[in-house]
């Protein structure tokens, strides 16, 4: 099963190459301002949708349907960043 909301990183590089350590750190951090930006915009939507509810009723929730979207499409683009690293400067071969 994948959880499409977890956005993760392994602890240390995938191996122990110099150009693996190089480009590890750089990609961590693109992945972690990812993951800020999902719970930034998380917040803001549940945030808006509460406030319309309050206001004009359950139609309000409606932005709420978009968060799954969300949730997809940051973890594609992570897992394409990983794959990246992975493929381009952490392989063993």
């Amino acid at each position: 099963m994948t959880c499409f909301s977890c956005i993760t990183l392994p602890e240390k590089p995938i191996n122990e190459s110099n150009e693996c350590y190089a480009y590890y750190y750089p990609t961590k951090k693109q992945i972690k301002e990812i993951q800020r930006r999902h719970w930034t915009a998380t917040y803001i939507i549940s945030h808006a949708s509460a406030s319309l509810a309050f206001g004009i009723g359950f139609a309000g929730l409606a932005p709420l349907g978009t968060l799954p979207f969300l949730q997809y499409t940051n973890f594609k683009k992570t897992e394409r960043i990983k794959e990246n690293l992975i493929q381009e400067h952490c392989n063993e071969l």
